[in-house]
């Protein structure tokens, strides 16, 4: 458990430091559309979420400039923690660059909230319920989203939430700058 809390620090900094060196040419962007007019900003907006970065959201399918995410399935199944339980995303990542990458960076870009009587609560990494030997259910989807990704080369992988309650969940797919390209809602009744 402390090696994936210490993986998912160090990929956060990575994209962290990756956005803010991005940051000046998204505020010359940004100066520039201020001279233009509404219609215009709303269709630079459009294209720079999609088309000219390269990431997009579509058919369940979310592209990033190193990776490809196609979400084949979701099940509800229960949580390591009894009573409790955890939505299971499978997915197939591949790795669409040149360098190696690791799938389970694409959580920094992801936002997976549920509504409970209050607010929108933001979902935390979920721990599946173990098999009658002890043995994760998951693990060789789970180690396939910690290893890192030879080019080209395509792996199945699971992105796993704990869930508040029986509201649906929505997913928000972001780009480089933090920007929703995309969102899906996973009924979990």
């Amino acid at each position: 458990m402390k090696k994936l809390i210490l993986v998912t620090v160090a990929t956060l900094s990575i994209f962290f430091l990756a956005g803010c060196s991005s940051s000046s040419s998204a505020s010359k962007d940004n100066s520039s559309a201020a001279k233009t007019s509404t219609a215009e900003k709303a269709e630079k907006a459009e294209n720079k979420t999609s088309t000219k970065s390269g990431w997009s959201f579509k058919n369940d399918t979310w592209v990033t400039a190193n990776m490809t995410f196609k979400f084949t399935k979701a099940e509800v199944q229960d949580a390591y923690e009894q009573g409790k339980k955890n939505l299971v995303l499978f997915v197939d990542v591949t790795n669409t660059s040149k360098k190696e990458q690791m799938p389970m960076a694409g959580m920094v870009s992801m936002n997976v909230k549920q509504k409970n009587d209050t607010s929108n609560v933001d979902l935390t990494s979920g721990m599946p319920k173990m098999n009658d030997d002890g043995s994760n259910p998951f693990e060789a989807q789970e180690n396939a989203m910690h290893n890192n990704l030879l080019p080209g080369k395509t792996v199945q992988g699971v992105f796993i939430y704990e869930l508040k309650n029986d509201n649906p969940v929505t997913v928000t797919f972001e780009n480089a700058s933090f920007q929703t390209i995309g969102t899906k809602t996973y009924n979990v009744k």
